[in-house]
């Protein structure tokens, strides 16, 4: 919730800057008018710095109400005058905690919702599990079975009806021999025999029909055993085999969906898990922003409401004020924080003039409330980096430090700032008068016998009436005044 005063880019918003010279001359004049050319020659020269400035606490911490997650009205409920000082661990500003007070009544219904969500998923979890492990279970053994009836068919049923079948053949072979035999036989005993002719053919008719049908009955068997080996059994294995493929193919079937089953249940955990801690840190996050509604003084000093950095900086009096029932927005600075009685000056240093103001750049301070008295100060810092573009060119946000002290000193007199700045000898300085300002760079009009042409210089400072030329001009060039 606090902030440091820092060197800000708007600081030269508020101060208006203007720089003067003035050249260790016999007198404060050019030597030349406006009528006559001018010939450069190397002199001593006096830059000064003359800036607006403004007084400011030395220290000033932000108090900001760095909310989370809370995203209502934050209306205040009592808050301390603004000017009032203040010690340690006061009570600066409440906020009305009704509307915070439902949003955490509706998040912790929505987390005790999302706790029952994840015991429940984790049950279903377990249930699911029961039964593909069942499923799976039941694929296993009805593929066992199916292997183990197409091994028992291949390796025991088929061997012992092959058997069978080649003893019926030797058997109906047999058979047909004997027949055979005993029809010749016949025939030999009845070709002598004195037997009468009609029953002899009786007798010879049976044993011919008994070859016959026996020969008929063999040639159906082989038929029939090579109808069975050649299409039956071929058949009945290619049965169990894709019996078997399918109940392997079932079987992986299975265990990819189980897989592809259990990833989309974890993935759908994970993601009810991921959105309950999310909404536990938006709980955590909302709690914590109520622990905010209450501000307190975390050091003595004296409490101003609002940014008193950002309203010196835009010149506006450092006093406002925040009402009961008035409204305040999160992440802004509810109050500004400063030690009494210890201030500095605040002010932007011209990009042209800032090597010229070192560190310990002594200056003198007119504060335009207190005209009676002139005041001390000593450059305390100035910005690494050059702030936002001014009228003047980039500016370097600067701090002074006041070596005096005054019972009416204020937070917000503006003064006139005068930096003592360093003598230099044997540089180029010209009349100001003489350059010429366009397009954000400077120029001079240069003679060349009866012709004259625009030449760019560099300004490194200003004086009162002359400027520190540091390139783009010699000494005996001779300069055309402005017409």
């Amino acid at each position: 919730m606090k902030k440091m005063l820092t060197m800000t880019s708007a600081t030269y918003l508020l101060i208006g800057l203007f720089c003067f010279s003035s050249p260790l001359l016999s007198d404060d004049k050019p030597k030349s008018d406006s009528q006559s050319d001018y010939r450069v020659q190397k002199k001593p020269f006096q830059p000064e710095l003359s800036l607006k400035g403004v007084i400011a606490p030395a220290e000033m911490e932000q108090m900001i109400i760095r909310l989370k997650e809370f995203n209502g009205t934050l209306t205040v409920k009592s808050i301390i005058p603004s000017g009032t000082s203040v010690k340690k661990g006061t009570v600066l500003l409440s906020i009305d905690t009704e509307q915070i007070e439902r949003q955490l009544q509706d998040a912790v219904y929505k987390s005790d919702n999302f706790k029952i969500d994840i015991e429940q998923a984790k049950l279903k979890m377990k249930t699911n599990e029961t039964s593909r492990q069942a499923e799976l279970e039941k694929a296993r053994v009805h593929l066992a079975d199916v292997e183990r009836s197409l091994r028992n068919y291949k390796e025991i049923e088929v061997p012992l009806k092959r058997d069978r079948e080649d003893l019926s053949i030797k058997q109906g072979e047999a058979t047909l021999q004997d027949r055979q035999a005993e029809l010749k036989q016949l025939e030999e005993m009845y070709k002598e025999s004195e037997i009468a002719g009609k029953t002899k053919e009786i007798v010879l008719e049976r044993a011919r029909r008994d070859v016959g049908n026996t020969t008929t009955s063999l040639g159906i068997s082989r038929r029939d055993i090579e109808y069975n080996r050649q299409t039956l059994i071929p058949k009945k294995i290619a049965e169990l085999t894709n019996e078997e493929k399918w109940a392997k193919e079932d079987l992986e079937l299975l265990k990819s969906r189980s897989e592809i089953e259990l990833i989309d249940f974890k993935q759908s955990f994970s993601k009810l898990e991921f959105e309950s801690q999310k909404h536990a840190d938006y709980l955590a996050g909302l709690k914590a922003d109520k622990e905010l509604f209450t501000i307190r003084a975390d050091k003595d000093g004296v409490v101003v409401h609002g940014d008193l950095q950002r309203r010196l900086l835009a010149g506006r009096a450092p006093l406002e004020e925040i009402k009961e029932g008035d409204t305040v927005k999160p992440n802004e600075t509810a109050f500004t924080i400063y030690p009494p009685n210890d201030y500095i000056i605040i002010t932007s240093i011209p990009e042209n003039s800032r090597y010229m103001v070192k560190g310990d750049t002594r200056a003198e301070l007119h504060i335009n409330a207190l005209p009676d008295k002139i005041f001390k100060a000593t450059v305390l810092r100035i910005a690494p980096l050059a702030d936002e573009v001014g009228n003047n060119g980039k500016m370097f946000s600067t701090h002074l430090s006041l070596k005096d002290s005054d019972s009416r000193l204020q937070i917000g007199l503006t003064c006139e700032i005068r930096f003592e700045l360093g003598k230099l000898n044997d540089v180029i300085a010209i009349p100001a008068d003489l350059v010429i300002n366009r397009e954000g760079k400077s120029f001079v009009s240069i003679r060349n016998g009866n012709d004259t042409s625009e030449q760019e210089v560099f300004i490194g400072a200003s004086g009162r009436n002359y400027v520190w030329i540091t390139s783009g001009l010699k000494e005996g060039d001779v300069i055309v005044p402005k017409k």
